[in-house]
């Protein structure tokens, strides 16, 4: 599987995930950060990603997501449950592209 494949691929497995964390009454996932950051982003990503381009909003020299540094910043372990696994993974392979 090429690399573009594998990216979109974890890209609309992180957007089922947010759907599952929605609906979660014990998500440690604000629904704001979900809505406000993680959604758009993902979502930005999947467009140019399906059309077989890796979109570097900060330029490529800059490869955080933005969801990144939530898990990272946040008190909550985000990183625990598996939406911040994957977004965790997604930036591991954002850097390798």
């Amino acid at each position: 599987m090429r690399k573009i494949e594998k990216f979109v691929k974890l890209l609309i497995e992180i957007l089922d995930e947010v759907e599952k964390e929605k609906v979660n009454p014990d998500s440690l996932w604000h629904s704001s950060l979900l809505d406000n950051v993680v959604v758009p982003e993902i979502s930005q990503l999947l467009k140019f990603a399906k059309n077989g381009v890796v979109y570097f909003k900060y330029g490529k020299k800059q490869r955080r997501l933005e969801s990144t540094y939530f898990i990272l910043d946040s008190m909550a372990p985000l990183d625990s449950v598996l939406l911040g696994q994957k977004i965790l993974k997604l930036q591991q392979l954002y850097r390798k592209l």
